[in-house]
Parts: structure tokens; sequence; C-alpha cells
């Protein structure tokens, strides 16, 4: 299964995201999770992976590309 984790962790480097970038990485392996933090890095993988996932950064500004299918949002107290 390859994963595509969109989530910003420049402006906070010990955000939650970073411990699910890890685990995913520890399940599936390595070269099967990708961590793209910018919208263009998104769209180079449009319709090369099995799920897309979104973790919430607290940037407002980055909005989630609607037509990348299956996907999924993780929003947290941000």
């Amino acid at each position: 299964m390859k994963l595509v984790i969109y989530s910003n962790t420049q402006l906070r480097p010990d955000s939650t995201s970073t411990y699910f970038i890890k685990a995913f990485k520890k399940l599936l392996g390595e070269s099967n999770v990708t961590h793209v933090q910018t919208v263009s890095g998104l769209t180079e993988y449009k319709d090369r992976a099995d799920f897309y996932l979104k973790i919430d950064d607290g940037q407002e500004w980055q909005r989630w590309d609607k037509t990348l299918h299956p996907s999924g949002y993780y929003l947290i107290d941000t």
C-alpha cells in the first residue's frame, strides 16, 4: 500500500503529524510512505498512491485537494 501524508512540519517540527509519519513508515515500510509539505508536492503524487491523508497542521491556507481518492483528513485541536 502506498500512502501519501500531507502536513507542513516546517513551522512545528514536533507536531503530531511527525508521529503519524514515523508510525506509518514502521507499519508499511519506508518506501511506501511519502510525506509532502506543499500543495504542489501533493499534486506531484496524484494518482500514484493508494491512500492520501491530510493531517491538520493548523495552517488554514493549505487547502485539501478534494479530487484525491481515497483520502482522509485528520483534524486535531488546532
